[in-house]
This record gives C-alpha cells, sequence and structure tokens, in this order.
C-alpha cells in the first residue's frame, strides 16, 4: 500500500485512479506470458483435476458446454428460511412474515 497523505482520501483517489489502471495495463504487458512460467498443461487433465478437488461426483456436472457447472442440490430447511427471513427482516428493517 502506498501513502502519499495522512489523508486516507487523497490516498484512495490516488489508488483509484486513471493512472493506477494504466500502471496496472503497463505491468501486464511487461509480464510477459504466463505459459512461460507455468508450462502447458492438456484442458482435460486441468478439467480432471479441478473436478478431483471439488469432491462432487461426476454426476453432479451437467453441461459438456461448460464443464466446472454443477447442479445445486441442497434446499432451504424450515429452520434456514426462518434465519433467511430473519436476516432480511433485520437488512431491511420491515416485518416479514416467517411461515
Amino acid at each position: 500500500m502506498v501513502a502519499f497523505s495522512s489523508d486516507g482520501l487523497v490516498n484512495s483517489l490516488v489508488l483509484n485512479s486513471g493512472y493506477s489502471v494504466l500502471y496496472a495495463a503497463q505491468q501486464f504487458k511487461d509480464e510477459g506470458a504466463s505459459s512461460e512460467a507455468y508450462g502447458k498443461m492438456d484442458t482435460d487433465e486441468m478439467l480432471r483435476i479441478v473436478k478431483a478437488s471439488r469432491g462432487r461426483p461426476e454426476s453432479d456436472y451437467i453441461s459438456d458446454k461448460i464443464p466446472t457447472l454443477t447442479k445445486k442440490t441442497k434446499r432451504l430447511t424450515k429452520v434456514n428460511r426462518r434465519i433467511s427471513s430473519l436476516f432480511w427482516k433485520k437488512v431491511l428493517g420491515r416485518n416479514l412474515s416467517v411461515h
């Protein structure tokens, strides 16, 4: 983190400015190709590693077009619905009905 002033607003303006975007683009250009640093890996092998690390059965993967897309099987229980409803009640500051 860089500090140009004791005023946090001034520092955040500099960090979020167009200069920061241009600087990041320049750094990206100077970085070179990431494949030089990491080498090559077959797409099928990469997907196998990713799927194995997720610990989900192969039957959960539902798309060939998007190979890591899985179906969601968990549903809200009555307790989870109540907690969710109470959360939104607090957030919105309103009375929400809880079934």
